[in-house]
């Protein structure tokens, strides 16, 4: 009987033994699952830099804590993504989701994000605490390009004051003015800017003024280049120049770089105009007019007969520069005009250019084409006497003179696009006034 006890015992302090064991790994693990998201939370948030790019929208969310929203997300636009459907599976809850994107959508289009896009997005609860699954979060900042937007939860009001946030000012920008003494190039590049730079200047500025015929003597320029991107991008946009400005007698010419949500620059004057506003009524350079527009006896037929368009006289092979914007609407070969293009600017003008000898091997029928990109090369074919380039605008269809239309093809800002221009232009011309923040060239010679 008391070998049986004895072993009843054995059986009771095995049983007891085995459960304390159990009760022990059982609290590391739960321990261990509570306090692991907040590590691999704070590891991921480190090494996930808002100035990284992300693959995959895979990568982007770390394991999710079933307590607490993740804090930093990098999200990459799949197809049927809105932006409160982002903020949904990111933990946001339905209500607090719509509220924000509904703010957003005051100052920015999220309605049309491009598939592929990168959004970043940090969530922060009051005071720089964590948020709980479901609930709001007190502070937002979204990244989207180069656009950084900030909201704040007002609790009085029940719902988010977005903004968009004003980039940190530095050295990487310099400001370059002066007087024009012999020549605007020489005096530019004596007061610290590069070659490339004038060049872009006065290509940016060409529109407005005729620099051999207008600019004098004691003109005053002025430009603000970024330095850290003083070249072109890949479609010839000047990148480098923010804010451009020429004093020609009583006249004033300013422009300023605006980048677009895609990330496309644009330049425009100070209440949103474009300054690419017409077309080019002489899409050709180093050539003189041989017949303008009107009625004359036509050189091969012999009578008197309509010229729709100016010829200008250049040597063959000479470059043809689209005269605005548009897509090209023909590229053919006819009797009267030989080898020619037409484009279409918008729906009221189109330009035509005559008697090619050669269309430029990117220049297709459906192409879009930037202003004064080379579209062709003069030549004689068709029914001329000799090389040249005949020019038309057309309004509507119907011919109209060159010399004397000055279409305006290029529509201004307008709703969303206007609020981002101006708030880019606050910080162009806060960059400016603030002079301690912006390195003044070197051998200024405005002093």
């Amino acid at each position: 009987m008391s070998s049986y006890n004895s072993l009843k015992i054995e059986r009771v302090n095995f049983f007891l033994f085995g459960f304390t064991i159990f009760a022990i790994v059982s609290n590391f693990v739960l321990s261990a699952y509570y306090d692991l998201p907040a590590i691999i939370e704070k590891n991921v948030a480190t090494e996930i830099a808002f100035g990284q790019d992300v693959d995959t929208s895979i990568k982007t969310h770390p394991v999710k804590d079933p307590l607490y929203i993740n804090t930093e997300h990098v999200y990459k636009i799949k197809k049927g993504d809105t932006f409160t459907k982002i903020l949904t599976s990111i933990g946001v809850k339905n209500e607090e989701a719509n509220n924000i994107a509904k703010e957003m959508e005051r100052i920015y289009d999220v309605k049309n994000l491009a598939l592929g896009q990168t959004i970043k997005l940090s969530l922060q609860g009051k005071d720089g605490g964590r948020i709980l699954s479901g609930s709001a979060p007190y502070k937002i900042t979204v990244h989207i390009q180069d656009t950084v937007i900030n909201g704040v939860y007002s609790q009085d009001k029940k719902q988010y004051a977005m903004k968009f946030a004003q980039p940190a000012l530095n050295n990487d920008r310099k400001m370059i003015q002066g007087v024009v003494k012999d020549s605007l190039y020489r005096s530019a590049v004596n007061a610290g800017a590069s070659p490339t730079e004038v060049a872009n200047y006065i290509k940016l500025l060409s529109n407005e003024v005729d620099f051999r015929r207008d600019v004098r003597a004691n003109s005053e320029f002025k430009m603000l280049v970024s330095s850290k991107d003083n070249t072109k991008d890949k479609k010839g946009n000047e990148g480098g120049i923010l804010y451009a400005y020429l004093a020609v007698g009583n006249k004033k010419f300013e422009m300023y770089q605006y980048k677009d949500k895609n990330g496309k620059i644009n330049y425009f004057h100070s209440d949103g105009r474009s300054v690419k506003k017409s077309l080019l009524n002489k899409p050709i350079k180093y050539a003189k007019v041989t017949s303008g527009y009107g009625v004359r006896v036509h050189p091969i037929l012999k009578y008197r007969k309509m010229h729709t368009g100016i010829d200008y006289s250049a040597k063959i092979g000479t470059p043809i520069l689209a005269a605005g914007d548009g897509i090209i609407q023909k590229v053919e070969y006819n009797a009267g005009y030989g080898r020619y293009v037409t484009i279409k600017h918008n729906g009221e003008y189109s330009t035509l250019y005559g008697h090619m000898s050669k269309v430029d091997s990117r220049i297709k029928r459906g192409a879009r084409v930037k202003q004064g990109e080379v579209i062709g090369y003069v030549g004689n074919s068709g029914r001329s006497t000799g090389a040249h380039l005949h020019y038309e605008i057309k309004r509507y269809g119907k011919p109209i003179n060159p010399s004397k239309a000055v279409p305006n093809v290029a529509a201004p800002l307008e709703g969303k696009g206007l609020m981002a221009f101006k708030d880019q232009k606050r910080t162009i011309d806060k960059l400016m006034n603030k002079s301690g923040n912006v390195r003044l060239a070197k051998n200024n010679t405005s002093k």
